[in-house]
């Protein structure tokens, strides 16, 4: 099983939390065979500075993506993205791409659903009364306004939520109804509003779980209901670039997906697995 076309678009740098250079990634994919690669700098949130590009970086980083994308010009296709979260000031810049998340339930650092599972906890007692299906439901209501938010192309880490579920299963039960119900209806309601969802194999790199974003159990319904796909290792290193690959290959065809979706000479195109 392979890739008619190799691309990752949901990659950091060292403008934001990631380790390498854009340069370096660059290098790193062209070594790896890759078609092309895109560059998704966190977006300025201003309520919680510890991990996103700050405002005096952000045009160097596009301008530099930009120069880069000229200088391999006919070796790879380089493109330059942003990770918009639903908190982060609007993108001023004309992107090639928009990767819309949510890592927040408020504007606020005390409301981040991936720091930790006793920070979720914490925040389902403060913002929930300690009722965490109903931050579940919280999370899953702003996953929808993503679109009109942020202006996205892709919906990036659809079910972080569960991001610590594999070592504490305690949080809630993300195999029981009441979640299952809940995560569809929100997927349901992107799908119809032709969004990609990514299959992100980064907890998996960074040893947070044993499977990528979405579960297989999410991807198996979204995919009858003609939800549109891509893969992405939402490396924050070089030698995770194409992590777990073959893996989340594997894992769309046994859900049933025969295509994902790339970016090409700056639209996204259908390509079938193969």
């Amino acid at each position: 099983m392979y890739l008619v076309y190799k691309q990752n678009l949901h990659t950091h740098t060292c403008f934001c939390d990631g380790r390498n250079t854009p340069e370096d990634m660059i290098k790193e994919a062209l070594d790896k065979g890759f078609d092309s690669i895109g560059f998704s700098g966190h977006a300025y949130t201003e309520h919680d500075t510890s991990w996103c590009m700050p405002h005096e970086l952000t045009p160097k980083y596009y301008a530099e993506c930009r120069m880069l994308s000229e200088r391999y010009r006919g070796k790879i296709d380089v493109y330059t993205g942003i990770e918009q979260d639903l908190f982060s000031e609007k993108p001023e810049l004309p992107y090639d791409f928009i990767i819309g998340s949510v890592h927040y339930l408020r504007p606020s650092a005390d409301a981040a659903v991936d720091e930790s599972p006793d920070v979720l906890r914490c925040a389902a007692d403060k913002y929930f009364a300690g009722d965490m299906m109903r931050l579940v439901r919280e999370y899953y209501s702003l996953m929808v306004e993503l679109p009109e938010r942020t202006g996205c192309d892709i919906i990036g880490h659809f079910d972080l939520i569960t991001k610590f579920i594999e070592r504490d299963p305690t949080l809630f039960d993300a195999d029981g109804e009441e979640y299952l119900d809940i995560a569809l209806c929100a997927a349901k309601e992107l799908a119809e509003k032709q969004v990609i969802f990514e299959i992100n194999s980064g907890a998996v790199s960074r040893g947070y779980r044993t499977s990528p974003y979405p579960s297989r159990t999410l991807l198996s319904e979204m995919a009858k209901m003609g939800a549109k796909i891509t893969f992405s290792s939402d490396s924050h290193a070089k030698w995770s670039l194409d992590f777990g690959y073959e893996d989340m290959q594997r894992l769309a065809v046994e859900c049933g997906f025969e295509y994902i979706y790339v970016m090409k000479y700056g639209a996204f195109v259908r390509e079938k697995i193969v």
